[in-house]
């Protein structure tokens, strides 16, 4: 609260207007005190003769006193004036306003002009129980800086005896408890005086606590029971008392008097442990259950950041402007979260900085030559981009007709560390090459895959498979219910093999051979390939062969024994 007051016991004192925004501090009103304490100002009322020269405001002379002058001058052979100048005298009065709910609200409003280090200071500030707000400008020969600053306390403290009520609470845990020390509180309770079950046997809960809330203000509430854990009664010794204290969760018991009544030299710190106490939105009573002691209680107050749940908010903005640049600065603090964005413009450059940049516009105009510089993606002058990771959307990338790499067309690829380029997609397929490997898909006029190494390539085209090698897996570990197989040749007895063109093809072109699936045709289930859905649209080739293995098999074995009896007939 500022109070602007000087003066004595004679009655003598000066009283400044509470909207006088050119006093702002209590040693201006002292040294004009001091320089007026002294003046005697009387009251006049009528006409005189007067020098025209004299001001309003201006101390003149009748019949000996000092008078204010404050009146109207008239021109009638001379300058006479008809006064009125009275002198009010105002009871103590003080710069405060209060509201109508009797909350104090403390204004101050200062300009300040200096001519000597060439400056003007505007500033306006307001403060209550739980905010401040600040606005100020400063002007100087170089630069002009604006500031504007709203803290907000979101939290209250409640004090009592015995039962405290939290109004207007906000659902989460109790910030701060205090208990203190009177020689009572906490103090075990014994069956009775001469009736010990054991020394170190006391009665439990005798520390407790309950909460009882009231949500959303109703009649009915509902209570909890916490125990602290306190184990020794709260002493006091004159204004010296133990205390109880759960700050963050962790509560504690600080010792500072003896046993025996004397204040301790050095207090004792006793740890609790953890300890959350819960609050409900609405009014919350906190009652120490069996005892009467002094308690404290912080907690959040419902406000325009209760679904956060903040104790503390801060926001400050301020412009800074010079010949050289223009500051923008915005910052936001919740509790010990701290956001701030920044724009810094100079003649060179303009520098951005905060958590988002949201641009809403049709068209983002770059100069011709701009270029993008990040950790992450850049884009030089010449329009070539580099990125740590894309995700292209839309279904659509379009590479202009301009070959870098002397590959007769326009290609998107992929560079090694040396910058040469080793796999690029074009309009012709996706090709791979280094010094050891290579793989090509042309969809061009010739379609082919091919995959080799060295001069080991293998190639895929529509007429046909070329290949060096041709393995099919038959090791033991990727195989299971075996069989063996029986009939071979009986399998190629019934398949018929037939000469065929493609329907693809012409007339003329060479003749496939092979078997052919359908119900006109005989040919061996043994031997075909199924799709997904167990249709047979084709050859198995390897086991076609291995039949044809087994087959061999079989006419060697019978042509053995054929031998065999030949020979027994001709020894016969």
């Amino acid at each position: 609260m500022r109070s602007f007051k000087f003066g004595d016991e004679t009655r003598n004192a000066l009283w400044i207007n509470q909207e006088n925004m050119y006093i702002v501090d209590e040693e201006q009103v002292k040294n004009i005190y001091n320089k007026v304490k002294d003046l005697t100002i009387n009251s006049f009322e009528g006409k005189t003769i007067i020098d025209p020269a004299i001001d309003i405001g201006d101390k003149i002379i009748i019949d000996g006193k000092a008078v204010i002058y404050q009146g109207e001058m008239s021109l009638a052979g001379r300058f006479i004036v008809d006064i009125k100048s009275k002198i009010d005298i105002k009871q103590k009065q003080e710069t405060t306003v209060k509201r109508e709910s009797q909350k104090v609200v403390n204004r101050r409003v200062q300009s300040r002009i200096d001519q000597v280090e060439g400056t003007i200071t505007t500033l306006v500030e307001e403060t209550s129980g739980n905010s401040q707000k600040l606005t100020q400008v400063e002007q100087t020969l170089d630069s002009i800086s604006q500031k504007v600053e709203n803290i907000e306390d979101l939290t209250q403290t409640v004090e009592g005896i015995k039962t405290i009520t939290l109004e207007n609470c906000v659902e989460g845990d109790l910030l701060e408890l205090h208990i203190f020390g009177n020689n009572t509180v906490f103090n075990y309770l014994y069956p009775s005086d001469d009736l010990f079950p054991d020394n170190a046997l006391y009665p439990y809960g005798d520390s407790r606590i309950q909460i009882m809330n009231f949500p959303d203000n109703s009649e009915e509430g509902t209570i909890k029971i916490y125990e602290l854990g306190v184990t020794e009664v709260l002493r006091q010794n004159s204004e010296v008392c133990d205390e109880f204290i759960l700050e963050n969760g962790q509560a504690k018991v600080i010792r500072r008097v003896n046993k025996s009544g004397s204040t301790k030299a050095k207090e004792k710190t006793e740890g609790l442990g953890e300890i959350k106490i819960e609050l409900k939105d609405g009014t919350n009573i906190i009652t120490i259950q069996n005892y009467t002691a002094k308690l404290s209680a912080k907690f959040a107050f419902k406000n325009n950041y209760t679904d956060i749940f903040a104790t503390k908010v801060e926001m400050n903005s301020s412009i800074t402007q010079t010949a050289e640049e223009i500051n923008l600065e915005v910052k936001k603090k919740v509790d010990e979260n701290e956001i701030i964005s920044k724009i810094n413009q100079s003649a060179e450059e303009v520098s951005i900085q905060a958590e988002k940049i949201s641009l809403s516009g049709k068209t983002l105009n770059l100069a011709d030559n701009m270029a993008i510089v990040s950790n992450n993606f850049n884009v030089d002058k010449n329009g070539n981009m580099s990125c740590n990771n894309a995700k292209i959307s839309g279904g659509y990338i379009g590479v202009p007709l301009k070959d870098r790499y002397d590959l007769g067309e326009a290609n998107l690829g992929i560079e090694d560390t040396d910058g040469t380029m080793s796999s690029w997609i074009n309009g012709r397929g996706f090709h791979c090459k280094t010094d050891y490997s290579v793989f090509h898909a042309d969809c061009g006029s010739n379609p082919e895959i091919s995959i080799g190494s060295g001069s080991d390539t293998s190639s895929i085209k529509p007429t046909g498979i070329t290949t060096p090698a041709l393995t099919q897996t038959s090791l033991e570990e990727s195989k299971k219910n075996f069989e063996k197989l029986q009939n071979g040749l009986d399998i190629i007895k019934n398949t018929e093999i037939y000469k065929y063109n493609l329907k693809s093809q012409t007339d003329g072109d060479k003749k496939h051979i092979g078997f052919v699936i359908g119900k006109n045709y005989k040919y061996s289930n043994e031997i075909t390939a199924l799709d997904d859905k167990g249709k047979e649209v084709g050859v198995d080739t390897y086991s076609m062969i291995s039949v044809a293995y087994k087959a061999i098999q079989e006419l060697s074995k019978q042509n053995e024994d054929l031998e065999k009896r030949i020979k027994e007939l001709e020894g016969k």
